[in-house]
């Protein structure tokens, strides 16, 4: 599936273990890997042309790998455990960021994003501390 271009659903499917996303690096319209079982999203920092990517309730605390993927337009990152938001700040071409229910320590990186081109941005602000 290394030729996939155009879009993947995996939500819903009890999914820990990404690794054999690794090799899709030309995948570009969407991925949904919402409501599974990830921890570890290393394997998706490849997918620099990636303009969706839903990863709404997985247990994912450390989101590094995302800060290569500059072409992301929609990020879905609600209901996990991120703590830091800082390596989201290069993002900016993002237009909408869905963040809230994460026990997010600092929003100012993603405050910074909202006077750029982000059009909608949800956060828990009573899980910011």
């Amino acid at each position: 599936m290394t030729k996939l271009e155009y879009g993947l659903n995996l939500s819903h499917n009890q999914i820990s273990d990404i690794e054999p996303l690794s090799g899709m690096t030309k995948l570009k319209t969407y991925l949904n890997l919402s409501h599974n079982q990830i921890s570890d999203i290393k394997p998706l920092s490849g997918m620099t042309k990636l303009w969706s990517l839903n990863l709404k309730n997985n247990r994912i605390s450390d989101i590094k790998p995302l800060k290569g993927l500059t072409k992301l337009r929609q990020l879905y990152l609600n209901q996990n455990q991120i703590m830091d938001v800082k390596p989201l700040e290069g993002l900016t071409g993002l237009h909408l960021l869905y963040i809230g229910q994460n026990p997010i320590e600092d929003i100012a990186p993603i405050q910074r994003l909202r006077k750029q081109r982000l059009n909608l941005l949800e956060v828990d602000m009573e899980d910011a501390q």
